[in-house]
């Protein structure tokens, strides 16, 4: 039988085993290579078309690894500069478990257009999964809106993405984004909406600070082309409807975009600059529809949405304006 005496120095001896290998794990994790491990995660974001800059890598709580200034560069084909995306902060989480299930699944979460996203992601060779929610980003910093409308936009977006990528192929994606946003405006007063290929835009058209309001609106995503569904707003400022088609691509900026867009100025708004009534007054004869509003075609990549064609007709069928 043993005793009490054994029992006790049994205890501290598994104790100190136990404790020594914690510290092992500990010198362990914190010894890692993460600055090696950063390396090989901006070697999986090359084929995307990113270049990733950090400052400092580090560990995280948990099996991860947390990085600090970050910036990504994206140079899409067709854009005038780069794309650049400032990060003040991401961890990167993997779960061990998932690779007995033949699976790989990685979670992120990064301080991003001042605001936060979180993402999870699991990969198979069939295909990826991936959930992402976006919370309080400021559309000023997002740079695919800048680039794609050459207006400075304000606001605060809310943002959720379900996304299934069979043979994780961007042509092949299915799923739902959803998305609103509050306090919206295009615009700060002194920037032009420049479209060089439209001779009436070319040379830039001065704006006041447009305001959108409160809206949401959403895109069906089917065989890597997202359909948007209830893109619409109403505001002191301008009443309008969006509808049209993103095909997906990699990278995404070069994604295509092919928009039709319906939309009637206040009579403040077009009072609040002659040059923009002047503007609608000869837009009006190649595009105002029989509902009262304007309507024209918007093609293009998300990082360079330049081409506009005046239409009075939807090419993607009928659909009732904002009331």
């Amino acid at each position: 039988m043993v005793s009490v005496d054994r029992l006790r120095r049994l205890g501290k001896v598994a104790a100190m085993v136990w404790f020594g290998v914690l510290i092992f794990a500990l010198v362990f994790y914190l010894s890692l290579p993460y600055a090696r491990f950063k390396d090989l995660l901006a070697a999986k974001l090359a084929p995307a078309g990113y270049v990733m800059e950090v400052k400092h890598a580090g560990p995280s709580w948990g099996l991860g690894m947390t990085l600090e200034e970050i910036t990504l560069i994206s140079q899409a084909a067709g854009a005038p500069k780069p794309t650049r995306i400032l990060i003040d902060q991401a961890t990167f989480g993997w779960s061990m478990l998932s690779y007995v299930f033949g699976t790989k699944s990685y979670s992120l979460s990064a301080d991003v257009f001042k605001g936060e996203l979180d993402a999870k992601v699991k990969s198979a060779k069939d295909g990826m999964l991936a959930k992402v929610t976006a919370t309080d980003m400021d559309l000023a910093d997002v740079p695919w809106l800048k680039n794609a409308i050459n207006l400075p936009a304000s606001g605060t977006l809310q943002l959720a993405v379900n996304l299934d990528l069979p043979k994780q192929r961007a042509a092949e994606a299915k799923g739902l984004c959803k998305w609103s946003c509050s306090g919206c405006a295009l615009g700060d007063g002194k920037a032009k909406l420049v479209i060089a290929s439209n001779p009436l835009l070319a040379d830039g058209l001065g704006l006041p600070k447009i305001r959108l309001g409160d809206f949401d609106g959403r895109m069906v995503i089917d065989k890597g082309v997202g359909r948007l569904q209830g893109v619409q707003f109403k505001s002191q400022d301008l009443e309008a409807t969006v509808e049209g088609e993103i095909h997906l691509a990699q990278p995404l900026g070069t994604s295509r975009v092919d928009l039709y867009v319906r939309f009637k100025p206040s009579d403040s708004l077009l009072r609040a600059s002659e040059k923009l009534r002047t503007i609608m007054d000869l837009t009006a004869q190649m595009g105002k529809r029989p509902d009262g509003f304007i309507g024209f075609r918007a093609s293009g990549t998300l990082a360079n949405l330049g081409k506009v064609e005046w239409l009075k007709v939807s090419p993607f069928g009928a659909a009732a304006p904002p009331a």
